[in-house]
């Protein structure tokens, strides 16, 4: 009920809510997560672990649609092809 009574309180708490989101679950943070992980695992060294990481994009790039994080990282050969279907 305060926070109802509360439009300033609502918004600051909203505003932080995203904040916090967005700093959690970015492609940066999820990328780096992924990476240390890599290494604590398998000893996997830095340079192995971005081929891998480019290589998930790749896949994740011939997924339907072929966005990642909003940008369409088809060839330009497959968004013609998409286009005429």
């Amino acid at each position: 009920m305060q926070l109802l009574a509360n439009p300033d309180q609502r918004h600051a708490m909203a505003q932080a809510a995203v904040e916090r989101a967005s700093t959690l679950f970015s492609w940066d943070r999820i990328a780096e997560d992924l990476l240390s992980k890599y290494e604590a695992s398998f000893g996997v060294t830095i340079a192995i672990s971005c081929f891998l990481l480019d290589t998930l994009v790749l896949l994740l790039a011939c997924a339907p649609g072929g966005h990642v994080g909003g940008q369409d990282l088809r060839s330009p050969g497959d968004r013609e092809r998409a286009g005429k279907e």
